[in-house]
């Protein structure tokens, strides 16, 4: 479930909140984790589509090739579960969100 830090489920991400049970009900404890739920918080927050860079800065890491080579990985597996959509190369959004375009 994502969280906010008080614990409360942030209202922008409630259309995951099915994805993300049913995810953690697999046993699929990675896009339930801490980071993963950072990066959520991120893309919930943001008036639109992000890059690699963009959520690297808003989970407090640099911009340095590293970090956003590990965080195109991130996005690209929140992708793969439905959770993210790669609206275009490079730029990723919120699936539900995507999807009412």
């Amino acid at each position: 479930m994502v969280l906010d830090t008080e614990g409360a489920v942030l209202p922008q991400l409630a259309e995951l909140v099915p994805v993300l049970l049913a995810a953690e009900a697999a046993g699929d404890t990675t896009v339930t984790s801490e980071p993963y739920r950072r990066i959520l918080i991120v893309f919930a927050e943001a008036s639109g589509p992000l890059r690699c860079k963009d959520v690297c800065v808003g989970v407090g890491l640099s911009t340095e090739a590293n970090h956003t080579e590990g965080m195109r990985g991130k996005l690209k597996k929140l992708v793969g579960r439905g959770i993210l959509a790669e609206v275009e190369p490079g730029l990723f959004g919120l699936a539900c969100r995507a999807g009412a375009r």
